[in-house]
């Protein structure tokens, strides 16, 4: 049997996660890149090679759960994907505890026997790294410069 788990891989990006999950949240494979519609159109056809693809019932009802969460401006799904973007307003721990309960109500999980990671750059923590991530923003910006340096 799978592990119960959820890793929350961070970007550079601060006001985007993805939850990674060991079980799956949507039969769809893909909806909009993972980065699929907005608040105010949440069910967007995406089209793949000219086809468009109507989502279905099951991922359109997964897709309204979380934005029923206070603070979420986008939602995009992949089998064991949940992509969120927040709304500028919010922190992350206004509203993160409710899409982690959100995730395992869909799987139908007991909350408390679910594991909850972090991932940045590859490496898993047991709690959420600000400071890494800062550093890890950090670290970009200055490659990203570096590299602009010599594109002149």
């Amino acid at each position: 049997m799978a592990p119960t788990r959820i890793r929350i891989e961070l970007h550079g990006n601060i006001d985007f996660r993805k939850y990674h999950v060991t079980g799956q949240i949507s039969s769809e494979k893909l909806h909009g890149g993972l980065m699929g519609g907005s608040r105010f159109d949440p069910f967007k056809q995406i089209s793949f090679g000219g086809a468009v693809t109507e989502l279905g019932d099951d991922t359109k009802a997964t897709i309204n759960r979380f934005y029923e969460i206070d603070g979420i401006d986008t939602v995009g799904l992949d089998r064991t994907i949940v992509a969120i973007g927040r709304e500028p307003a919010y922190n992350w721990n206004d509203f993160e505890p409710q899409i982690i309960a959100t995730i395992t109500d869909i799987l139908g999980w007991n909350e408390e026997e679910v594991a909850v990671e972090y991932l940045l750059d590859s490496e898993c923590y047991d709690h959420e790294p600000l400071e890494e991530q800062l550093a890890y923003m950090k670290r970009i910006r200055a490659e990203f410069e570096r590299e602009s340096r010599f594109m002149i």
